[in-house]
């Protein structure tokens, strides 16, 4: 544990609000929401939309518009928050510190703190099963390395796991057990490219001996610092939340290699640092990737530890069609206006009978890591021919004659492409 993740856990300590989000930028197909925030910034959203909070001294709960609901617990004096996690049916919430090192389990709804055993400086906490999480603390103190706890927040019980080099940093679980950890520098400020991705095998993190240094292995590398990590399991993507205090450079990218090949989904304001990452589950479909449908959400905070504080969600930003001219309301000519698309890439349009459009879009059957997604019917699906080029705002028209019969009878979506022509996006449905 480092002065500098010290430093991190201030960001629990009461602050201002800060009321824009013009200075974190999203990628293209991505917008950013302001979202109601209570001013502490270890947070953890209930599925409702209220939010459990810990500023230090009160473990509290707001509704989705930042009104107080219930003060679960206070403690007697202010201590460094390391994390509040809620258990994934909503159960009990985990909730650390690393002033004294406490650990508790809050019972839910009735408030209960129940102590669990103290873990030295723990950082960060991901839930394996209803039962058991998974730690990282640096019991031994400063510069001995880290390690990884398996905690049973039930029976109230703590195994050690893994040691690591460095100082503690936050964790990440896949579906199959597999923890991600994103490494620290003991130096402060961080050097630039100093933090690399650890994988340890589920299975051996489970049980048997305790693993190794050298049972970690870097599947990515090359990172200014690592504030918090995620596993998107909908895309089987990792998410990390990179911050340095000497660059100011702090962002969210998809872990993929390295910087270079890592797409970038919030590039933030310089100096601020960002945490608490959660992704918000779609309904009924949609997933956390650029120009898709209204999908999956991720939450996060920012602040710059003094004025600006701020809980953000990013979203996708889908494209949108619009019909114009003439043709859009009877004979003449007919434009076909897609904005909001992947730069440089390019327009199919595509038609169908507007009675087919449904009220749940499908999967098209095209290859691609990502679905492109449609609610017109596949089997009366026909295509404008050609493909029209998208500039490098995302825009793109295609003019066709239209002798006014359509009128009512047509619905029209555009099918994108990226510059290599893979599928990338569809846009909204528009109706003749």
């Amino acid at each position: 544990m480092q002065p500098r993740l010290l430093l991190a856990a201030v960001v629990c300590a009461w602050l201002p609000a800060r009321g824009a989000t013009a200075q974190d930028v999203a990628a293209p197909g991505f917008s950013l929401t302001p979202l109601p925030y209570p001013g502490q910034s270890c947070t953890s959203t209930f599925a409702n939309g209220d939010v459990l909070c810990f500023d230090g001294v009160a473990i509290a709960r707001f509704d989705a518009g930042g009104a107080p609901l219930a003060t679960y617990a206070t403690l007697p004096a202010f201590v460094f928050p390391s994390f509040v996690r809620l258990d994934a049916a909503e159960q009990y919430a985990l909730v650390g510190e690393n002033s004294s090192d406490q650990l508790w389990r809050l019972e839910l709804p009735a408030g209960a703190l129940v102590p669990l055993p103290a873990l030295h400086f723990n950082f960060d906490a991901v839930q394996r099963d209803a039962a058991v999480w998974y730690l990282s603390a640096a019991t031994c103190g400063f510069n001995c390395g880290t390690e990884i706890w398996k905690l049973d927040a039930l029976a109230g019980t703590t195994e050690l796991r893994a040691r690591l080099d460095g100082p503690s940093g936050p964790v990440a679980l896949d579906p199959a057990g597999n923890l991600y950890f994103a490494s620290q520098s003991g130096a402060f400020p961080a050097p630039p490219g100093s933090t690399s991705i650890l994988f340890l095998l589920g299975s051996q993190l489970a049980a048997g001996p305790v693993l190794a240094p050298s049972n970690a292995f870097a599947i990515a590398s090359g990172f200014d610092g690592g504030g918090d990590l995620l596993y998107d399991a909908s895309t089987q993507r990792l998410l990390l939340a990179e911050n340095n205090y000497g660059s100011g450079l702090n962002r969210i990218v998809f872990v993929n290699g390295g910087p270079a090949s890592s797409p970038v989904l919030v590039d933030g304001a310089p100096g601020q640092w960002i945490s608490n990452l959660e992704l918000a589950p779609a309904a009924p479909f949609g997933v956390l990737a650029a120009f898709q449908p209204p999908g999956d959400r991720l939450r996060y905070n920012t602040t710059d530890f003094a004025l600006a504080h701020a809980r953000i969600s990013l979203e996708p930003l889908r494209p949108v069609l619009a019909l114009r001219g003439p043709g859009a309301s009877g004979a003449g000519t007919l434009e076909l206006n897609v904005d909001g698309a992947p730069p440089t890439g390019w327009a199919l349009f595509a038609f169908g009978p507007a009675g087919s459009v449904g009220a749940i879009e499908a999967p098209l059957p095209l290859p691609g890591a990502i679905s492109l997604w449609s609610p017109l019917a596949l089997g009366s699906i026909g295509l404008v021919p050609g493909l029209v080029p998208i500039d490098a705002v995302g825009h793109a028209t295609r003019v066709v004659a239209h002798d006014g019969s359509a009128i009512g009878q047509l619905a029209l979506q555009a099918l994108l492409l990226d510059a290599d022509f893979a599928p990338a996006a569809t846009s909204g449905v528009a109706l003749l």
